[in-house]
C-alpha cells in the first residue's frame, strides 16, 4: 500500500442551507442521495455539455467539500457563484485549510475501515476518508485539516510515494481528469468515460449541459472516447495527431512517462485494430489498451444501438 500527498489537488467547500440542491440542480450528478457514508464524483459542464470542471464531491456536515484542481480552485468558485443568483449558498476556495493525500494499493479500503465500493465515506481523523468514487482500483482519498494532515498519514505507516506515483497509476488505470487532460470545454461529458466512471446519472433532473448529454446517450452517438495508451518509442507531445496507415484516429491528450492518455475515434480505431493496423504519433507507436472497467463500457455502447432496433 502506497499513499501520496496531493498538492495540486484543491480543496472547494459549498455551503448554506440550500447548497445540495443548488450542486444537484447544477452538476452532472446525483448530489441528493450523497451523505456521510458515501461520496461521489461530477462535472461543471458547458450549456453545449462540454466538461469545464470535473472533481470529487463529499459531504461534510451540512456542506460539500469539491476536491478539484488547485490551480482552477478559484476559477470553480467564480463559476458556481455566477449560478448562484439568489440561493443560499456560498462557495469558497478553502485549499489552505484542507489536504487531500491518496493511498492506492491491496487492502487500502480495509486498512480505513471502509468497505470496497466506490464512493463509500467516513469521518476519520478531523476529516473525511474515502474510496474513489470512479473507480475502487485508483484507491482511496483522504481530506484532512491542514494542522494534521501530514501526521496522520505518516501514522498510518504505509509506503511514501509521489504525487508523480500517483499521476502513474492513474494513468495505467486509463482514468484522465482535470484540465490538463480533458481541457476546457474541449470534450463532450461521455468522451471522458463519465458513465463508467460514475459521474453522470441519466435519471435525475436537469442540469446546465444536460440536454446534449441525455441525447448523446440515447440515440447512441457517442463516437470518442478517452482510452490509455501505451507509447513504444519518442514521446509524442499532447495535441499530436495519431494515425492509422496515414489516416487520422485520434488525438493524444497527455503523456505520463510510457503512458498516454488518448482522444480516440472509435469506429477508424476498431478498423484498425482488425486489420492489425499500428497507430503512430510523432514517430511513436501507442498500443491501445482497455483495462476490464473501460472494454465493458464499450462492449455496451455497441450492443446499445442493436438493443434500440430490437424494440
Amino acid at each position: 500500500m502506497r499513499v501520496a500527498m496531493m498538492p495540486e489537488r484543491g480543496v472547494v467547500r459549498v455551503s448554506g442551507p440550500e447548497a445540495r440542491d443548488f450542486l444537484h440542480n447544477l452538476v452532472s450528478n446525483d448530489v441528493l442521495s450523497l451523505g456521510p457514508d458515501r461520496a461521489g464524483y461530477a462535472a461543471l459542464l458547458s450549456p453545449q455539455g462540454k466538461v469545464l470542471f470535473d472533481f470529487l464531491i463529499v459531504p461534510d456536515a451540512d456542506a460539500f467539500l469539491l476536491d478539484c484542481e488547485q490551480a482552477r480552485a478559484g476559477d470553480l468558485v467564480k463559476r458556481l457563484t455566477l449560478y448562484k443568483l439568489r440561493a443560499k449558498v456560498a462557495a469558497a476556495d478553502v485549499s489552505a485549510e484542507w489536504r487531500v493525500a491518496a493511498l492506492w494499493g491491496e487492502g487500502v479500503a480495509a486498512r480505513l475501515g471502509l468497505p470496497e465500493r466506490p464512493g463509500a465515506a467516513r469521518c476519520r481523523e478531523g476529516g473525511i476518508a474515502l474510496i474513489d468514487p470512479r473507480l475502487p482500483a485508483l484507491g482511496a482519498r483522504l481530506i484532512l485539516p491542514a494542522a494534521m494532515a501530514e501526521g496522520a498519514v505518516a501514522a498510518l505507516g504505509l509506503t511514501p510515494a509521489t504525487f508523480d506515483d500517483y499521476i502513474g497509476h492513474r494513468f495505467g488505470l486509463g482514468v484522465g481528469e482535470g484540465a490538463a487532460e480533458l481541457g476546457r470545454e474541449a470534450l463532450f461529458l461521455l468522451e471522458t468515460n463519465a458513465e463508467p466512471l460514475h459521474a453522470v446519472d441519466f435519471r435525475k433532473g436537469c442540469y446546465v449541459g444536460q440536454e446534449l448529454t441525455a441525447r448523446m446517450k440515447h440515440r447512441a452517438t457517442l463516437r470518442k472516447r478517452l482510452m490509455p495508451a501505451r507509447v513504444n518509442g519518442p514521446v509524442p507531445a499532447p495535441g499530436s495527431a495519431i494515425l492509422a496507415d496515414g489516416k487520422a484516429v485520434g488525438t493524444v491528450r497527455a503523456v505520463h512517462g510510457n503512458r498516454a492518455l488518448a482522444l480516440i475515434r472509435l469506429e477508424p480505431w476498431a478498423a484498425a485494430w482488425a486489420t492489425g493496423t499500428p497507430l503512430t504519433a510523432d514517430g511513436a507507436t501507442l498500443s491501445i489498451e482497455t483495462p476490464d472497467w473501460l472494454a465493458a463500457a464499450i462492449a455496451a455502447d455497441a450492443a446499445a444501438p442493436q438493443a434500440q432496433a430490437a424494440r
